[in-house]
């Protein structure tokens, strides 16, 4: 047999087979992608908030973490004149905690996904004159001002060949954003095979199912229309109970992330409060900082750890002297008893409940 008959057979063949595996890997991503935007994964983000605006239903992604775009299209979307800043300790803060009159808007985000002082700052650069409030109110978290939270060691992992000098280089290179959404991407596809949770019932039950996204049509929590943050009705008992002190004292030692040992505040961290509230003055919006509650059996062992008693006493001092000099008014609302909060006031050691929030919102109500 001639030996270009059999080369060009061999080709055929995996040309065939590439074809084939295209074809099924095309028919593949359009089946997630349906099974996606049938569960609300996927479905545009001005299109989410103008269903939030008719129904009231909750926005809460089970795949993807869409929070940046959702808040900033809300933000714009709402106009408000109150805007709310921080991290997830913030997002049970809701427009109806306020007077009749003032609009407001939550715009806290996890703080994993930009809830630092570096992400308020970018945000509030990015709004337009026609956009931008009245008032800020901005979530002052101990961790932000910690020199040993991660976020300020500059050590998020980078993918190991990203070189250095294309890692800093700004703007972020167009491939880079593009394979990091790629990889979101098919890591949503593989944790869709592997999932345990019912999303074949909410597939089939699919619009009658209350909610947008997974996580709001499982558990029925997720962003409200006003951007704020609807927890489960049942919170993990784990995460409701208070701890002996012995328990917070083995956890408080672990802990490498936002309660990690120290007993110095981070002086950049400090820099980074001070221009966030220039470009406030800069803008004409007022700003108010909240120190926000934390529950009375973890305040408690906390104060009792010398390793990280120093750093919050130095923290409540040093926190509102640095927002108070930059023109704003900061509220300290750490310790509970000031607002005369419970364990039942709170959703886990760091998280108050709207009802605390609410209480908040009635101390600070003439600065409004």
């Amino acid at each position: 047999m001639p030996r270009s008959y059999i080369s060009g057979s061999s080709f055929g063949r995996a040309r065939d087979f590439l074809l084939l595996t295209a074809a099924v890997a095309v028919l593949c991503g359009i089946g997630f992608e349906s099974i996606f935007h049938r569960l609300g994964e996927t479905l545009d983000y001005g299109r989410v908030l103008d269903l939030q605006a008719e129904t009231g239903e909750l926005f809460g992604q089970g795949y993807f973490n869409a929070e940046l775009p959702y808040k900033m299209l809300g933000i714009r979307k709402a106009r408000p004149r109150v805007l709310a800043l921080g991290s997830s300790t913030i997002m049970q803060l809701r427009r109806a905690d306020f007077p009749p009159g003032i609009t407001f808007y939550n715009a806290a985000l996890a703080a994993s996904v930009g809830g630092d002082l570096d992400g308020m700052l970018r945000m509030l650069e990015s709004l337009s004159d026609a956009d931008k409030p009245k008032t800020i109110i901005i979530g002052l978290d101990p961790w932000l001002f910690n020199p040993d939270y991660p976020p300020n060691r500059n050590v998020r992992r980078r993918r190991s060949w990203v070189p250095l000098w294309v890692a800093r280089f700004p703007p972020r290179m167009w491939w880079l954003s593009e394979e990091e959404r790629m990889r979101v991407r098919f890591g949503a596809y593989e944790t869709l095979i592997r999932d345990q949770r019912p999303w074949v019932g909410c597939l089939l039950s699919g619009s009658r199912r209350p909610g947008i996204g997974l996580e709001a049509k499982i558990k029925r929590c997720g962003f409200a229309s006003d951007g704020s943050y609807i927890y489960p009705a049942d919170p993990a008992a784990s995460a409701s109970r208070e701890l002996s002190a012995e328990e917070w004292a083995a956890r408080l030692a672990a802990d490498r992330y936002r309660f990690a040992a120290g007993d110095q505040l981070d002086g950049l961290a400090g820099q980074k409060l001070a221009r966030l509230l220039e470009a406030c003055r800069n803008r004409g919006i007022k700003a108010i900082g909240i120190l926000p509650p934390l529950r009375r059996d973890f305040l408690r062992s906390l104060e009792a750890l010398p390793s990280h008693s120093v750093f919050f006493d130095r923290f409540r001092r040093w926190v509102p002297a640095v927002f108070e000099d930059g023109g704003g008014k900061c509220y300290d609302f750490s310790r509970p008893e000031s607002l005369g909060l419970t364990g039942a006031d709170f959703i886990d050691e760091n998280h108050a409940s709207s009802r605390a929030w609410a209480r908040i919102v009635q101390r600070m109500a003439r600065e409004l």
